[in-house]
């Protein structure tokens, strides 16, 4: 009899076990600034559904003398991910999400609800051990756009809302130890080199099948966002990085904006 056929396995371990409750979620709001931006810890999570990438452009392409051989190609994907959230933090995260001061006298006192499609934040769920630290994985969801949502049918006791939001970029599961940093750095139409304060990892091969997405290995993106823009452009040439240091063919505009993801070793 084969070994291999037969092999024995015992009680599951421990460390596949994965308990919600020891989860951290934390978005870094790509409109702040820093080196990197410090991350805001989202409270009162109840519960994080994904949306799997999908194309919304699907077609069958044939040849003559092929028959009904065809190749599929699929464009445009789209995600997202919901956030279930205690009722009584919604107005809470919506501020510090959207950057918007609610204050009488300084601020606003109300936030309309309906929100405008550029991209707001990068999301990390960071999954943990029972002793709420060891780390498990994570997953990290790019350039997250706020769909429209309302606060209905909201029940006697305990309400919950659910939060969408709708990504065009990939999302992925990380290993254990990595952590998100979001860098920014202002352009001043002479400065070509950018030097990152962290140590990028690799995060994929983009070489490999379905990395059309990906144009760095060791990068989510560099985006780069004028003065009179309203959100980033990921650039998808004239711009390297080697050794920590992210490089433009072309100085970046004045007062313009570059926003550099990566993932660092956080054991390291």
């Amino acid at each position: 009899m084969s070994t291999q056929r037969a092999a024995q396995l015992g009680a599951p371990l421990i460390e596949h076990e994965v308990d919600g409750r020891f989860a951290l979620h934390r978005f870094h709001r790509l409109a702040a600034t820093g080196n990197p931006i410090t991350a805001t810890n989202i409270k009162t999570i109840q519960q994080v559904t994904t949306r799997p990438m999908a194309p919304e452009i699907t077609r069958e392409v044939f040849q003559q003398g092929g028959g009904d051989e065809a190749l599929t190609i699929e464009r445009v994907y789209r995600g997202g991910v919901d956030l279930q959230m205690k009722g009584g933090y919604v107005l809470t995260f919506l501020s510090s999400l959207l950057g918007i001061t609610l204050d009488f006298s300084s601020g606003h006192a109300g936030i309309p609800m309906r929100f405008t499609k550029y991209p707001l934040a990068m999301l990390e769920s960071i999954f943990r051990r029972e002793d709420n630290e060891e780390h498990l994985f994570s997953l990290i969801f790019q350039d997250l756009i706020l769909e429209n949502f309302s606060l209905d049918n909201i029940p006697l006791d305990d309400t919950l809302v659910t939060i969408p939001f709708m990504t065009k970029h990939d999302f992925i599961i990380a290993k254990a130890g990595s952590e998100l940093q979001v860098e920014t750095f202002v352009g001043d139409a002479s400065t070509t080199d950018f030097t990152l304060a962290g140590t990028p990892v690799d995060i994929t091969d983009t070489t490999a099948d379905a990395r059309e997405d990906w144009e760095f290995d060791d990068l989510f993106y560099v985006g780069l966002q004028l003065s009179t823009e309203q959100t980033h452009t990921r650039q998808r040439a004239g711009v390297t990085h080697t050794g920590g240091t992210v490089s433009f063919t072309t100085a970046p505009a004045a007062s313009s904006k570059i926003i550099v993801p990566y993932l660092i070793d956080g054991d390291a």
